[in-house]
């Protein structure tokens, strides 16, 4: 009967750790991602048309760029990859050789999104997280839509002159990793990380030779 007894309290009190932990989160997707704030527009560039999803005070893409840059390939180089998951994109000097290699290319960053589109910092993808209240609504695709897990690309360089001569592909379907605007002190870009780790914590990558998914963000004054 005693065991009983105490089964019952512990859980009651389970229940009751639940209800508050349910109840700590403040997230509302109405208020942070509403229905209005969502649309759709076209890359003059290639006539291409994207989502788009306003949260908080900043509008972004809501799928992966799929622009046929010079710096971009479709994982295992098959266009239908492209057409589900987007392109991968490096925006870095890849040239093994050269004192560069690794750091960003500013050439790219500024050309790479569509007109009156920019990249993301490190922390503006982190203030998304913030704003929903953490990041398993993020990874939820509760707003933003992350539902596609887009892999990533290795270079493969000729070991004469440095110059990239292929690719080595890498986790379609088990990492989502975006490229940012953001770079370390030896010049190597932090990459947008929710899978690597395995916890629903955000996880921030620096790195010199990939090729990963890209979306963007509006300019300020840009009007759509």
């Amino acid at each position: 009967m005693k065991i009983n007894n105490f089964l019952l309290v512990l859980l009651a009190g389970l229940e009751l750790m639940t209800a508050c932990t349910d109840s700590s989160s403040s997230f509302d997707a109405s208020e942070v991602c509403p229905e209005s704030g969502r649309g759709t527009f076209q890359d003059v560039r290639d006539g291409q048309v994207y989502k788009y999803i306003t949260i908080g005070d900043r509008v972004w893409m809501d799928q992966n760029l799929n622009y046929p840059a010079e710096t971009s390939t479709c994982y295992d180089e098959q266009q239908s990859n492209c057409d589900i998951y987007g392109r991968l994109y490096s925006v870095q000097y890849m040239n093994t050789k050269q004192k560069n290699y690794g750091t960003f290319n500013p050439d790219i960053i500024d050309s790479i999104c569509p007109n009156g589109w920019r990249v993301p910092t490190l922390a503006e993808w982190n203030e998304i997280v913030d704003q929903m209240d953490g990041l398993k609504h993020f990874k939820n695709s509760e707003c933003m839509d992350v539902s596609l897990f887009g892999g990533m690309a290795y270079v493969k360089e000729n070991p004469s002159t440095g110059e990239p001569i292929g690719y080595i592909f890498h986790d379609l379907g088990r990492y989502r990793q975006w490229i940012t605007s953001t770079y370390n002190l030896y010049g190597s870009m932090k990459l947008f990380d929710i899978d690597l780790n395995g916890k629903d914590e955000k996880n921030t990558i620096s790195t010199s030779n990939g090729y990963y998914s890209l979306r963007c963000i509006k300019k300020e004054n840009w009007e759509l």
